[in-house]
């Protein structure tokens, strides 16, 4: 009985989880280009975050392999006013200024 109850907590600890994935869908109404390391961005939409406290801010660093592709998107997206959705996926942590880190980019033309 022990067992069995210690498998369901176990399991609803993993699906409660799995669920703090955050997402945001609008268009950019802000960027700034911070030195050659970080790239902050503000959309339009709803922010629902509950896990980085930063509000609307999402941000880039360079350390992440898909920076400049990520970056190329989003000015992209800002210059001909498209509809973006940012992903942040909650296992990577927050970014800077507790920001929701950028896990992907997804531009609507």
């Amino acid at each position: 009985m022990l067992k069995k109850l210690l498998q369901i907590v176990v399991v609803v600890l993993l699906t409660s989880n799995s669920y703090a994935d955050v997402d945001e869908t609008g268009t950019i109404t802000r960027i700034i280009v911070e030195g050659s390391s970080i790239v902050s961005v503000w959309l339009s939409g709803i922010d629902i975050t509950s896990e980085c406290s930063g509000g609307t801010r999402w941000t880039i660093q360079n350390s992440d392999p898909m920076f400049k592709e990520k970056v190329s998107a989003l000015l992209s997206a800002a210059a001909a006013g498209n509809t973006v959705h940012l992903f942040h996926l909650t296992s990577f942590g927050c970014g800077n200024w507790d920001s929701n880190k950028i896990y992907y980019v997804d531009v609507t033309y």
